[in-house]
C-alpha cells in the first residue's frame, strides 16, 4: 500500500504505474526520490486526500483476497480447454 510516509521511491518501487501520474504532476522523482510523497505534494499545492486513497487500496486488496479464495489462488480448473471451448461454441459464436 502507497502511504503519504513514503518517500518518492518507495512508491514506484510499490506501484511503478505512478510514474506517469508524477510525471502529470510534475513531481521530480530521479536522483533517488528520497522526499515523502506528502512534501512532493505539498511543494506542488496538490490537494491529495491520502486518506480516501488508502481506503480505496484496502478495499481493492479485499477484493483480490477474496478472488484469491474464491479461485483456489487464481487456480485454472482441470477442464480449462473444454470451459473455453464451449465459451467460444455456444457462447461468443461468430
Amino acid at each position: 500500500m502507497i502511504t503519504k510516509k513514503m518517500t518518492i521511491a518507495e512508491a514506484i518501487k510499490s506501484n511503478p504505474d505512478i510514474i506517469q501520474i508524477l510525471s502529470d504532476a510534475n513531481i521530480d522523482y530521479c536522483c533517488g526520490g528520497h522526499r515523502s510523497l506528502l512534501e512532493a505534494a505539498e511543494e506542488k499545492n496538490l490537494d491529495v486526500d491520502f486518506s480516501e486513497l488508502e481506503k480505496e487500496h484496502e478495499h481493492v486488496g479485499e477484493l483480490l483476497k477474496t478472488l484469491s479464495e474464491k479461485t483456489d489462488n487464481y487456480t485454472a480448473p482441470d477442464d480449462i480447454h473444454n470451459h473455453i471451448f464451449l465459451e467460444n461454441s455456444v457462447l461468443f459464436l461468430r
